[in-house]
């Protein structure tokens, strides 16, 4: 009986990794709305109960398909659990401008406003932006003399001034918020665009799925949504060059909209951090939906995401030099 039982649970591991592989490959040739996201958004450690419950049953079962089994997980880990590894950037071109940047949504749990000032302390960031943001703990927390620029909800600081060139809101969809706002400010005497995205969250769609309750056409509404504004905060941007993405994508980068959306961006955290860089925690969830991503014009030499300061998300960062091999422009490209 214990063995069998063994079997039945290795053969759903095995069905739920062949799952995986199916919607990762999916991504690039089909949308399968919002039924990616019941994959996606579990806690994505779950796939692996099986495995460890075979392992307690019938370790001699794990021995006998050991090596498909090791490719399998590996799989897992760096494709479905999204583990970055990196090596350091070495960079011949040290006289290069650079940029150390920090996107951070100050919403949910119990923010602290001093944990986050000690942060900015010790990280020495250029600029920041913020989603969801609180002005007033905004100004506790910002260093002496930093400038503060919101459309709405949505922040970017600096020592030097920013200038908004447009937003997006959610009375298209008759909501309300900004979900993104382009800036333009001046780093080392180069003028660059940043825009700020805080996009739709899924959570709406399916937080009543532990009572039971399925609303499948409000996840298919709420889905398209994400599409729309991943897309409207594209082409808010689209003419402006160098330009750099930072907030709360609400969704993580081996999506569908964000592949349909961003794929020609690089993110940062992909190509150049180290672990799993969970930028939102709850009880049983970690998730990477929290990206600073760069155009052709820059290139990353280092990513990371910090600790709690109270809020469910964590600070995201990135060391950015500018891309010597393009030209840097000076303001609005068509």
């Amino acid at each position: 009986m214990k063995n069998t039982l063994a079997k039945v649970l290795l053969t759903i591991f095995y069905f739920c990794a062949l799952s995986i592989l199916i919607i990762q490959c999916g991504k690039y040739l089909i949308n399968i709305s919002f039924i990616e996201d019941f994959i996606l958004f579990m806690p994505r450690w779950l796939v692996f109960i099986p495995l460890i419950l075979t392992v307690i049953m019938n370790h001699k079962l794990m021995k006998s398909q050991l090596i498909f089994i090791t490719v399998i997980s590996i799989f897992l880990i760096f494709f479905y659990l999204d583990f970055s590894i990196s090596l350091p950037k070495i960079t011949k071109n040290k006289s290069a401008p650079s940029i150390r940047l920090m996107s951070f949504n100050m919403s949910g749990g119990d923010f602290d406003s001093r944990k986050l000032s000690i942060q900015i302390e010790f990280n020495q960031p250029d600029i920041m932006v913020f989603q969801e943001s609180s002005h007033q703990k905004l100004k506790e927390a910002l260093p002496e003399n930093w400038l503060l620029s919101c459309q709405q909800s949505l922040c970017i600081s600096s020592k030097t001034t920013s200038k908004i060139i447009g937003s997006q809101t959610r009375r298209i969809f008759d909501g309300w918020g900004t979900f993104a706002a382009l800036f333009e400010l001046k780093v080392n005497s180069q003028t660059i665009y940043i825009l700020n995205v805080h996009l739709e969250t899924p959570r709406k769609a399916y937080e009543n799925i532990r009572y039971g309750q399925f609303n499948f056409s409000l996840m298919k509404k709420i889905y398209e949504q994400r599409y729309l504004e991943a897309t409207l905060a594209k082409a808010l941007a689209a003419r402006y060059s160098p330009l750099i993405i930072a907030g709360d994508f609400n969704m993580t980068s081996d999506s569908w909209i964000y592949n349909e959306s961003f794929g020609e961006f690089n993110n940062a955290f992909n190509e150049k951090g180290f672990g799993f860089g969970d930028t939102k925690h709850t009880t049983l969830l970690g998730v990477k939906i929290d990206h600073i991503l760069i155009g052709q014009h820059f290139s990353v030499v280092k990513s990371w995401v910090d600790i709690d300061t109270g809020s469910d998300h964590r600070p995201i960062f990135a060391d950015i030099l500018f891309n010597p091999t393009y030209q840097i422009s000076t303001g609005q490209e068509n």
